[in-house]
């Protein structure tokens, strides 16, 4: 089964997934831009529907608290458009953190991310199903970012999600694998995100033969790199035989990423990275492997 922001599902229902976005997020007050700002159902609805339409079927929307997660409007968007969408919870990184959770213990933040799996998120009764993205600093983990990984960890062995974080434009991947193992962290159910910002495919083995799941999930995004530079690290990634460990998405988080301001909005993976994949070889079993089967995989919650 699959927890989902109007119930649980079983996993065949997934369909093609979509395992890190953002739909409803407000970041202006930490980072002062407007862009960063996705509050408009309308807008969103239709952006979904394009991605409805290209044959997507599940999100998995990672707003967490610092970036202000609206639950209420995922279920609701939810249940208009019959898309399945999987709902995060947790910390983003320090600069972020809201100041009501700043110096909470290890153990209180545990209490708070089981209550948001098992009850619902920012007291509604929408629960989540994984947990992220949870992040940290591009370089280091800052002492207060432990604290978050280490509760993320401790909450994962009691509910049986995974783990999804934030590591981008750096190695601090390889800090986030060691602190989670360390902190008693399944990591046969961690995605380390962003990798597709590190131009390293040496790095992005080096991650999954630590046990853990790789995600090139700023597809489209032109700040991070090219479509042809990710597609060329994928093909890689899975002529060296690591295809069951990569997850595929494009990270919507800014107007600017969205059809309706000129962006490259959620089909983007579909319409576009896809086909860049099968002109480099890649088969459609393959493909399904990458965008149905690795997602169902990893969101069926585990036995805790």
């Amino acid at each position: 089964m699959v927890q989902t922001v109007t119930g649980e599902v079983t996993a065949d229902r997934l369909g093609l997934v979509l395992p890190h976005e953002h739909i409803y997020l407000d970041g202006f007050t930490t980072a002062l831009s407007p862009d960063l700002i996705l509050d408009d159902p309308k807008t969103a609805r239709e952006e979904l529907k394009l991605f409805q339409d290209a044959g997507g079927t599940t999100i998995v929307e990672l707003t967490i608290h610092g970036l202000n997660p609206d639950p209420i409007g995922l279920r609701a968007i939810s249940e208009e458009l019959g898309i399945l969408i999987v709902a995060g919870t947790g910390f983003y990184w320090e600069r972020f953190y809201p100041s009501w959770m700043q110096g909470m213990p290890v153990a209180a933040l545990t209490r708070l991310l089981v209550g948001e799996i098992e009850e619902g998120i920012a007291g509604t009764d929408v629960r989540a199903g994984i947990i992220g993205e949870i992040g940290s600093g591009n370089r280091a983990i800052s002492p207060a970012e432990e604290s978050v990984f280490r509760a993320a960890a401790a909450a994962q062995r009691e509910t049986g999600v995974p783990i999804s974080t934030h590591a981008p434009f750096g190695r601090v991947g390889r800090l986030q694998v060691q602190l989670l193992e360390d902190a008693g962290a399944d990591l046969s159910r961690v995605v380390i995100g962003h990798v597709d910002t590190v131009h390293d495919v040496e790095y992005h083995e080096e991650l999954v033969r630590r046990g853990v799941w790789i995600a090139y999930d700023t597809i489209g995004r032109l700040d991070s790199g090219t479509d042809d530079q990710r597609a060329d690290a994928v093909a890689e990634m899975v002529h060296r035989g690591h295809a069951q460990k990569i997850l595929l998405s494009s990270d919507v988080c800014r107007r600017t990423h969205l059809h309706a301001y000129g962006g490259h909005g959620y089909d983007h993976v579909i319409t576009s990275f896809l086909p860049r994949l099968e002109r480099r070889g890649l088969d459609q079993k393959t493909l399904a492997l990458l965008t149905r089967e690795n997602p169902r995989r990893l969101l069926t919650r585990a036995a805790s």
